[in-house]
């Protein structure tokens, strides 16, 4: 009774993070009526205390089990960016018509692996991860330019490579094809281009992260985050084969 509780919390806390995300990316409150203008900012301070009513009760069950939270929020942030990059990739397909061999239809079976990847590896590991740079790496002034540059360069020299392998490693582990390549194989291929998208999208966000998000609460950021990466991911794999096309 007491996980099924904490997920329904997290659940939440996630719907009111991506609202607060949605809300304040739209476009200004600039409307030359000022009725108008009342309601749109009424309607940002609505959505606003109620984050942080979410958020506040999110804090409360991480104190009380902050492992359990962390899995959580990592298998609900994991399955959320799946589903969302499932379906751009299905609407894009859609609209270039579909390929030969190509899947149409969505696949629960993939969005569920990758939330199991982030409740039983990810959230647990990175939690350890995050911990450690913030116990270790200028702890006197942990918010300082040379402290948020250093655990940057750490997340994404030393992390990164870790994560992205520990998730091949996942993915191979499900994959029932007699083709399928061995982890080995997978990494020496794969490794360097994954991680040059890495380099291009999350230096900036883990900027933000170590800058201004707490030890406690940064998975959920990048949680919430890697929705809009799966965005990203999406775009560019999209934006890539238009290219190839035009040759």
């Amino acid at each position: 009774m007491a996980v099924c509780q904490t997920a329904d919390s997290v659940v939440s806390v996630m719907t009111m993070t991506m609202m607060m995300v949605h809300v304040s990316t739209r476009s200004p409150c600039s409307s030359s009526s000022s009725q108008k203008r009342g309601m749109c900012f009424k309607k940002r301070r609505t959505v606003a205390q109620a984050s942080s009513s979410f958020l506040d009760k999110y804090d409360l069950i991480l104190n009380q089990s902050p492992l359990l939270v962390k899995s959580l929020t990592s298998f609900v942030g994991f399955g959320i960016a799946d589903i969302v990059a499932q379906g751009l990739t299905l609407v894009g397909a859609g609209g270039r018509g579909d390929k030969e061999g190509s899947r149409s239809s969505f696949v629960a079976a993939r969005t569920l692996r990758f939330a199991a990847f982030g409740f039983l590896l990810y959230g647990p590991a990175s939690s350890t991860w995050y911990s450690l740079l913030d116990n270790f790496i200028f702890i006197e002034n942990p918010t300082s330019g040379i402290a948020v540059a250093t655990k940057v360069f750490a997340d994404q020299i030393f992390w990164a490579p870790c994560l992205i392998s520990m998730l091949f490693a996942f993915d191979l582990a499900f994959d029932a094809s007699e083709t399928k390549p061995s982890l080995t194989k997978k990494i020496e291929n794969d490794l360097f281009s994954a991680l040059k998208v890495n380099w291009s999208f999350w230096p900036l966000f883990h900027f933000f992260s170590f800058k201004f998000v707490s030890t406690e609460d940064r998975i959920l950021y990048i949680n919430c985050v890697q929705v809009l990466f799966n965005v990203f991911l999406v775009y560019t794999s999209s934006k890539r084969e238009k290219n190839e096309k035009n040759k």
